[in-house]
């Protein structure tokens, strides 16, 4: 509701996003609200960072385990990320836990139940460096086609603690994304995998 928008969007863009999370996380713990310091040169800070997902393999029916990690992060205190899969081969997703870099973030997800997993990170303290973040665990169909199937890093946003996002508030960062692939194999029965017989003529 506008009144709910109104309380919950402490930096002002609009709109109720992880920037927001952040802040007000860091408020809880302090008492008092970022304030950025400030910067002699703006334009002398660029940071090139990426967000990448894993690939996995499993059975049909199976559960597949990826990760979401990321790559020369500097300062960053939240991230929202949007990941798209093939609805003809998973079929929900069972859990997302933090991980690695973010072992201290709160984490939150929503899954459309139509191929798309929005994930929201966010902490009061700022994290910098590279490796994981997030765990995700996808149940696979039984019936799922074999083969390759993409899992597409859609959006990924960055920000800081004082609600800053990573691009749209330092205009010479660059945020690169890496989408994965699940593989999937044919369901085995008593650890053997039947494959269709032929003919002989």
């Amino acid at each position: 509701t506008p009144r709910e928008l109104h309380a919950g969007d402490v930096n002002g863009n609009g709109v109720l996003d992880s920037a927001d999370a952040s802040m007000i996380l860091y408020h809880a713990a302090r008492l008092a609200w970022p304030v950025p310091t400030a910067v002699a040169n703006p334009s002398a800070i660029q940071v090139t960072s990426s967000v990448r997902l894993s690939n996995a393999q499993a059975q049909q029916g199976a559960n597949a385990t990826i990760t979401l990690g990321a790559d020369g992060l500097s300062q960053i205190a939240g991230g929202l990320f949007g990941i798209t899969y093939d609805t003809r081969v998973v079929e929900s997703v069972v859990n997302v836990t933090k991980t690695g870099l973010a072992t201290n973030f709160t984490v939150a997800f929503r899954d459309s139940g139509s191929g798309l997993l929005t994930i929201a990170l966010g902490d009061d303290e700022e994290i910098s460096g590279s490796g994981n973040l997030v765990t995700i665990v996808l149940k696979l169909r039984s019936n799922a086609p074999v083969g390759a199937s993409p899992l597409t890093l859609g959006s990924a946003g960055l920000n800081d603690h004082y609600g800053r996002d990573f691009m749209t508030s330092f205009a010479d960062n660059n945020l690169t994304r890496q989408s994965g692939t699940i593989t999937v194999v044919p369901a085995s029965v008593s650890g053997k995998v039947y494959l269709p017989l032929m003919r002989k003529r």
